[in-house]
Order: C-alpha cells, then structure tokens, then sequence
C-alpha cells in the first residue's frame, strides 16, 4: 500500500526507539512519508517486548510503530553497514536517538553520511543536546523535566506526571518541526543539514508563563501561587459527589460571572478579586459546593452556561469521548476477531491527508528483503545475508 498526504515521497530512515523518536516517525508516516524503522536483528527496539500484548506484539510498540517499514540489519557487520549507506543515499531524512558520539562510533554520524548523501536532513534527538556538559548524561523523561522545574508547578510538592512531557512535547514534536523546517529550508538551498533536538530545552516552552512571573517574585513559583496551576478557586478541579472529577476554569470575569448565575450565587461575582486566605475559602466553598452533585449532574446544569466547565475524563472515558469520535482521533487497528487497538491519529489533517490508507506496525524485519531487492541486491547474496544473520527477515515472509 502507498500512503498519501503532504509528506508523500519523502523516505525517512528511522533508528530511534521507545517512545520520542517513533511517535515522531508514524505521525510522519500518517501524512505519507515513507519510514524505515532500522532494528539490528539481536537487539531490537526493545519496546516490542513490553506488556501489555496484543497477540505476540506489545500494546505500546503497535501504538508508536504503525504504517512503517521495518529493515532488521546488523549495520554493525560490514556488509550490513555496505547495504544501510546504499539505503541511507536514497533517503531525505535520518532520525536517530542514541547519545552523542554512538552514530559516530558506527561510522554513521552526519559528517559521514553527508559525503555520500549532500541532501540528507539529520535529525538527532538527545536528553540535553549535543554540545553540553551534559551531553552524555543518562536521562528519561522524569530527568528533562526535574531539568526545567516542571514539577514544581504541578502540587503541593514536586509532583511526578503520569504523562511524558519531554518525550513527546520536548522530543517528538520538536523532531517534527525540526523535519518540516529542514525539508522547507532545503527546497531553498538544495542541501542537507544537522538538526539537533534536545528534549530538555523542548520541554522548558511549557514553562514560559511560570518563568516569566519567577523574575518578579523572591518565592519559588509553585502551586501555591501560581494561577494557572491552582492557586485561585476558578480555575481548578474539584470532586463531585460521585467521586469523579471536574474542571472550572473560569479565568475571565465574564466566564465566572456566567457560572455564578448559573450556580444562583450571584454574591459570589467578587469573591474573584480576593488572594491569600479569602480566595483559600471560596476554595473551600466551592469544594463542599461541587460534592453536592453528581458530575453528570453538574455537567447537565454548567455545560451550556458558557463559564469554561468540563469532565475530567479517566483515561477508559478518553478512549469513548464523544469529542475525540467526532474528531476521529483514534484509528482502529485489528488483528483477529479478538485482538484489537485504538492507536493516535496526527492531530493535523490535510486536504492530501487520508487517514484510511493504514497498515499495522511490521514484524522484525517484515520488510527486509522487498528493501533488499529495491537495492539490487542479488538473490543468492540475500540469502546468504539471511543465513549469516546479517540480514533478518520476519516469520511470515521467511
């Protein structure tokens, strides 16, 4: 199957794994680039074997790796390294994600691969750049976030997210404006280049309004005092009587003014304009107001009184929002009658984008040999290649 939308024709050469760099690359894939995910056949991306599983594959691989190609080639041997740099002058865009020096190490950094491929865009995506002191530290998400202080505005004490922030908003959208700046910028020039994305420094934007007030204030900047993170009662999330949750975020005087009538306390239209230990109680007014109620029934009485009120969805409600349907966020992917998933959709769409032309994420190595004839490679060199394990090609194509 070919893919279609803006990207159509442009071939990605994909080395990363886990979660930032192949989000990154299906998204890409989604709009019709060709992706490559390159796999060294005894040390494969290693989110394939973690659970849950949806038949023998990993929930969260299928999630991250749909609509790609999978090469599995030890590019380590020097055949196998022959054969990914004859691939690697077809492609537009490489995207790896080891530590600085690794690609140098395997004889594929970009001052190298440059020599044979003048057009290639190189994207590197790394935990704090490629020129710092701390290039070389070892990092996850919970690292580039503590880097740039976001869990301090996130509770009462620093607060661990439940979601990987640096990964996807640090890493694999920084990787994708870096792709769509470097293929605009080389329409103009005719060359390559070097893109490196730090997902620290792409997570740090997120804090641009806490920092911005941090420069007037002596006191740390957390939830405590800080609005937009719970410090004043408009603009929070409160249980109901039920037990779920909901969200009032009724910043603006006109939107609290609005909810205030529809809760019938108008009195309450000045309570806004209080800090310290007055907005502490309006708090706690609004606390014992909104566990009166059922969230169903808050919604019935707040959705249209237009005061920016909403459900705080539970990741099982996510999956069936009514809004995330009409949008039609999630593709549904099956691989029997009883297996089953709903992975993400780009959130962008295209006059060319056709989200309905989609394949399920590769096998190892499901694409291995249809690359290896595309190179000419002669067929009893792909069997030997096969044999000497240089080359792996998955089950159901063996």
């Amino acid at each position: 199957m070919e893919l279609e939308g803006p990207l159509k024709g442009v071939r990605i050469i994909d080395f990363t794994r886990l979660l930032p760099g192949p989000l990154a690359t299906m998204f890409l894939a989604q709009q019709g680039a060709e992706v490559i995910k390159i796999e060294d056949p005894e040390n494969p991306d290693y989110i394939r074997d973690f659970e849950p599983k949806v038949g023998n594959s990993s929930a969260f691989y299928l999630s991250l790796n749909a609509n790609k190609k999978s090469f599995s080639i030890n590019y380590l041997n020097k055949k196998g390294r022959q054969i990914l740099l004859e691939l690697i002058k077809t492609a537009d865009v490489l995207v790896e994600q080891f530590r600085p020096s690794v690609m140098q190490k395997f004889g594929l950094d970009f001052e190298t691969l440059k020599g044979i491929n003048p057009k290639l865009i190189y994207v590197s995506i790394t935990g704090y750049g490629s020129q710092s002191s701390l290039q070389n530290a070892a990092g996850h998400d919970l690292n580039f976030i503590a880097e740039s202080g976001l869990p301090y505005i996130s509770g009462s004490k620093p607060t661990l997210f439940g979601f990987q922030a640096a990964d996807v908003a640090g890493g694999s959208y920084m990787a994708m404006n870096a792709i769509a700046t470097a293929l605009f910028q080389r329409e103009k020039t005719g060359k390559g280049t070097f893109v490196n994305v730090s997902m620290s420094d792409g997570a740090l934007p997120l804090m641009a309004l806490p920092l911005a007030l941090q420069q007037f204030k002596s006191e740390n900047i957390s939830a405590q005092n800080f609005e937009l993170a719970g410090a004043v009662a408009n603009y929070n999330i409160y249980e109901c009587s039920d037990g779920n949750f909901v969200a009032l975020a009724a910043l603006e005087p006109k939107f609290w003014n609005n909810f205030c009538i529809a809760i019938s306390k108008p009195e309450w239209k000045e309570k806004i304009l209080s800090s310290g230990e007055k907005m502490n109680e309006l708090k706690k007014e609004l606390e014992l107001l909104f566990l009166s109620k059922t969230k169903a029934e808050w919604l019935n009485i707040l959705v249209k009184a237009d005061c920016c009120f909403s459900a705080v969805n539970s990741p099982k409600e996510t999956l069936e929002s009514p809004y995330f349907k009409e949008q039609s966020m999630f593709i549904e992917t099956e691989f029997s009658a009883n297996n089953k998933l709903k992975i993400l959709r780009h959130p962008l769409v295209f006059e060319q984008t056709d989200f309905s032309k989609k394949w399920n994420a590769p096998d190892l190595g499901e694409d291995s040999i249809a690359l290896l004839q595309s190179l000419r490679v002669e067929k009893n060199e792909i069997q030997d290649l096969v044999t000497q394990g240089i080359v792996k090609q998955s089950q159901s194509n063996s």
